[in-house]
């Protein structure tokens, strides 16, 4: 959390919304509209624009722009998982035993009479 004169700024999405995912790789914007949307710098200091000319052409462009966007990001979340599992599998399974190995074996007996919460050691 940024700090300022006057204290914490506030948590606000507006941010998140021009940052590239950590996962995907794109904003959130290119996911959902295809596109990077205008921000309010962008309407103050102008932005190059690249305005095809007819509508047909926008709509091919449109649709091939978001093809590619998601086939991109599902990859991309599919290594992500795959990682993921990978680091937790290797922590989860971390003793190999073998059929001859010694193991403890943890095997509590109930006393009768006294509450199971205060039969711990």
């Amino acid at each position: 959390m940024a700090l300022d004169i006057l204290g914490h700024f506030p948590v606000t999405a507006k941010g998140n919304r021009s940052v590239d995912h950590e996962v995907t790789g794109f904003t959130l914007e290119d996911m959902l509209f295809g596109r990077t949307l205008r921000l309010s710098c962008d309407i103050l200091f102008g932005r190059l624009r690249d305005t095809p000319s007819s509508s047909n052409e926008y709509l091919n462009n449109l649709e091939a722009r978001l093809e590619s966007v998601h086939a991109f990001a599902r990859e991309r979340i599919k290594l992500a998982c795959e990682r993921m599992k990978t680091r937790y599998g290797s922590g989860a399974t971390y003793h190999h035993f073998k059929e001859s190995n010694q193991v403890w074996m943890y095997n509590p007996k109930r006393q009768r009479g006294l509450n199971p919460k205060l039969q711990r050691n």
